[in-house]
């Protein structure tokens, strides 16, 4: 039996005979049936955005670029780029307990021993510790660490993780400056993958590689790129599928407007973009699907506001979507279980301060939905990647705006 509302009632509890009723009536008649199936179907279409936490930019940290990472419990795992006890940047732990949300940091020292300014998040690896990259730091030219927690039970909101430095940057081992925007990636016997925006042969980045070995870590070239054939300058990190490298690079190529790229032996462009309706600059890091289709996203081209593309391995390109509503997309795309496309906008939405929006895939192709645009309160211009839980909530970061002006942690429950 369906349950019954007021028009509901109103409707079944008419006994008018409709040959003799007034026009007016029958004006009514289709205004309660209007907004009887009107407010029936608002609840599926609502979302309910929640700010988690506003960064005060003094010890939690300030400006975090990164996605978040969720461990099974629940937990939220990030980093800011500015900030903390030393103003070199935080990896950050937002935790529910009793029924607030609490944080838990490392602030980087940016010592000989320790990196600063982390644009790249943080993702769990095959043992179960935190691993990411910092910009800077070690000899000035970017780190990789992992990071463990605290021995026996936090107690306080603010507990202490232990830190390894993996690897720093050029030198020793590796040739190149300044690491990106992407997550590190791991292959399948553990190795760590990320790529650096400078340096290199022809001095517009690398892709390095990091492997455990008797000496504890070392640090591996991946190859360099070539500005006018693989292009360079790429903010993105590398993604695998299998233990196959690919990526983009932000700018160079055969147009000059950035490529997907894949590693084989050397750096090879996969698909160049021309800076029309296909998209230019691509800064976000590349997802895959089961059979192994990259996809991605531009800050320019396309209807002015960028694009979202879809790539095959053999470097068949395919047109997704134009943003027309703000856009510079910098954040890497996700999937929920049903194959539709979460994402962030820099500057999407009505007040042109970001938004988190959807792509739902459909027979016809693919259309965008607004899940929440900021109005710089709530936050502004989300940088990094939407995260997912079991139960369909969104997760993410706005890079500013917020209580404080230095960002948020935000989530969204459909």
């Amino acid at each position: 039996m369906h349950s019954k509302t007021p028009f509901h009632d109103a409707i079944l509890g008419l006994s008018w005979n409709l040959s003799n009723t007034p026009i007016t009536f029958l004006l009514t008649l289709l205004l309660l049936v209007f907004l009887f199936v009107g407010l029936t179907t608002l609840p599926a279409i609502g979302q309910t955005y929640t700010v988690l936490h506003n960064f005060t930019g003094l010890g939690d940290g300030k400006t975090p670029t990164a996605g978040l990472a969720l461990d099974p419990a629940g937990n939220l795992y990030g980093t800011t780029q500015y900030g903390g006890f030393l103003g070199n940047g935080t990896v950050y732990r937002l935790a529910l307990h009793h029924g607030m949300w609490t944080e838990t940091i490392y602030a980087f020292e940016a010592s000989s021993a320790d990196g600063a300014f982390p644009t790249a998040g943080v993702v769990f690896g095959p043992d179960g510790q935190l691993y990411g990259a910092t910009s800077w730091g070690g000899y000035g030219y970017g780190a990789v660490f992992s990071l463990r927690p605290p021995a026996t039970a936090c107690e306080t909101a603010l507990c202490g993780w232990e830190e390894s430095m993996l690897t720093v940057v050029a030198p020793p081992g590796c040739d190149g400056a300044g690491i990106g925007y992407g997550d590190v990636a791991f292959d399948s016997s553990g190795a760590i993958y990320e790529t650096t925006i400078f340096a290199g042969y022809y001095d517009v980045g690398t892709i390095f590689r990091v492997f455990p070995s008797d000496s504890g870590w070392t640090c591996q070239d991946g190859g360099s790129f070539n500005w006018a054939d693989s292009g360079g300058n790429t903010e993105a990190g590398v993604t695998l599928v299998g233990d196959t490298i690919y990526g983009v690079a932000t700018m160079g190529g055969q147009y000059g407007f950035g490529t997907v790229y894949i590693e084989q032996g050397g750096i090879w462009p996969l698909y160049a973009f021309q800076n029309g309706e296909d998209g230019s600059y691509p800064v976000a890091s590349l997802i895959s699907d089961a059979a192994g289709n990259l996809y991605g996203t531009t800050q320019g081209g396309g209807s002015g506001g960028g694009t979202v593309f879809e790539v095959t391995s053999s470097g068949n390109f395919e047109l997704l979507y134009s943003f027309t509503d703000g856009g510079n997309s910098r954040g890497s795309l996700n999937f929920d279980a049903a194959g539709n496309l979460y994402g962030t906008l820099c500057s999407g939405g009505p007040q042109r301060v970001g938004s988190v929006f959807r792509l739902t895939h459909e027979t016809s192709g693919w259309t965008y939905s607004s899940l929440h645009d900021f109005s710089g309160g709530d936050g502004a211009c989300p940088f990094g990647r939407v995260s997912l839980d079991a139960n369909g909530n969104l997760y993410g970061t706005a890079s500013q705006g917020g209580s404080y002006g230095y960002g948020v942690v935000w989530k969204i429950t459909p």
